[in-house]
């Protein structure tokens, strides 16, 4: 097992070429994802990268795994490079898949989150971005 880090070069009219074929390519990563295949990733803010992590069994299936993706079909992702580890720590658990831009907003919130420290407090939820919420005062 492998694991590598795909730094990938997106077309300078990123955000509109890759909007015909962005279910498709969610998908297919959700799909990969499922399997192992995939640890997570995304786009940069401004679209002018995009990074993933790959789990992949030998180095030959990176190739497919990012040529047959809808996005370098369809002309949004222009080229990559690969960096591989020979240790890897995994996550402790899989991010959500997040749509709606919201990873884009200040601190990463989405409307109506809960603050991570009430949520730990309601929960018992682990409360380590307790910092990152507002104080009363």
């Amino acid at each position: 097992m492998i694991v590598l880090h795909v730094d990938i070069a997106t077309h300078p009219e990123y955000l509109t070429r890759r909007e015909p074929h962005r279910r498709a390519h969610i998908e297919r990563l959700a799909g990969l994802r499922q399997v192992g295949a995939v640890i997570g990733g995304g786009p940069a803010p401004d679209g002018s990268r995009v990074e993933i992590v790959y789990r992949l069994q030998q180095p030959a299936q990176l190739k497919p795994a990012i040529e047959e993706d809808p996005y370098w079909v369809g002309g949004a992702w222009t080229g990559y490079r690969e960096r591989s580890f020979s240790e890897f720590v995994e996550p402790w658990r899989l991010p959500e898949i997040v749509l709606d831009g919201s990873r884009r907003r200040p601190g990463g919130a989405r409307p109506g989150a809960r603050c991570a420290r009430d949520a730990g407090a309601r929960a018992g939820s682990d409360t380590r971005d307790a910092s990152r919420c507002p104080r009363a005062t």
